[in-house]
């Protein structure tokens, strides 16, 4: 049994969204994954202690989904929760991807957490940067230089 407060997914291909309340009390928010092969797909499972602190959940494409949570009095968390194009993936596509990360940061909340699948490989910190540790592995690539 696993005891969390929020739960992020990634490649939940589904045609439709889902927005669920099980039996035990967690929820379940899922957005619809894009185009024929339903590609990408995110969404959030939320622990039943949290599910009436929901302020709002908008999974506002198949790769950029935005949790907004009451945490106490005027308090809110902002959790995004994304899945990047691959490096395959056409220049517009991945822009867009940018975009639209943007946007969900630039909306107001008094703490917020980004995670999720990135498609990037950031290798080990260089002397100058802050949130890239020493004990990264492997070489970084374009993705992981943004």
């Amino acid at each position: 049994r696993i005891k969390c407060d929020v739960l992020r997914l990634c490649e939940t291909p589904r045609k439709e969204e889902l927005n669920a309340r099980w039996e035990d009390g967690n929820a379940v928010r899922l957005g619809k994954g894009a185009g024929i092969r339903t590609v990408g797909g995110i969404g959030f499972i939320i622990g039943k202690e949290w599910v009436d602190k929901v302020v709002s959940c908008n999974v506002t494409s198949s790769r950029i989904g935005v949790l907004n949570v009451q945490i106490s009095g005027k308090a809110t968390l902002k959790i995004i929760q994304t899945y990047a194009p691959t490096s395959t993936n056409d220049d517009d596509e991945i822009e867009e991807f940018y975009r639209q990360l943007e946007a969900a940061l630039a909306q107001k909340s008094t703490y917020t957490i980004v995670m999720g699948d990135f498609n990037a490989k950031v290798g080990k910190g260089r002397q100058d940067e802050k949130y890239v540790g020493k004990f990264g592995l492997g070489e970084r690539n374009e993705r992981g230089e943004r």
